[in-house]
């Protein structure tokens, strides 16, 4: 596998992404304004506003389209990452002997790479999201990811 290309087709989705968020954004706000405006006028310039709905509406509809089915760069990075990981894990003989505390490190390790990658694009602290985390959890659960993740032992306790 070549890692360039590999690294530069994740940028070029994670940009087409953004292109498509914003024309997305532009195109719904124009439709909203002129179907609104269509329904309050009365007057002759309905069928000037009919014209407007016509051509909004398909571009909308395109490229909200696109937007959904474009990974952005942490989508790609945690696509490739998993699937690598659980391709290793499914097709190598000697995956199968890991034991299972093993495999839930590697899938919590997986999930604070994401985490991270959040936090380095400033969408979340990790903190935040593991004491959100916490707060969703039942009692035999939160104790168990707490034997398993000794960071978020440290976390959820040390507040």
């Amino acid at each position: 596998m070549n890692w360039y290309k590999l690294f530069y087709w994740m940028t070029v989705a994670d940009n087409a992404h953004l292109f498509f968020k914003v024309f997305a954004g532009i195109f719904t706000v124009i439709a909203v304004i002129v179907t609104i405006w269509f329904l309050l006028d009365e007057t002759d310039s309905r069928k000037e506003l009919k014209k407007w709905i016509f051509w909004s509406y398909p571009f909308t509809i395109f490229f909200w389209a696109f937007l959904i089915f474009t990974p952005n760069k942490r989508d790609a990075l945690l696509i490739v990452a998993g699937g690598g990981t659980m391709n290793f894990l499914t097709s190598d003989s000697t995956a199968k002997q890991i034991p299972h505390e093993l495999s839930n490190f590697v899938v919590t390790e997986l999930k604070n790479m994401g985490v991270e990658a959040k936090v380095d694009l400033g969408i979340a602290s990790q903190k935040n999201r593991i004491l959100d985390e916490a707060k969703k959890m039942t009692t035999t659960e939160l104790l168990e990811k707490m034997r398993v993740d000794s960071n978020f032992a440290k976390i959820v306790t040390d507040r």
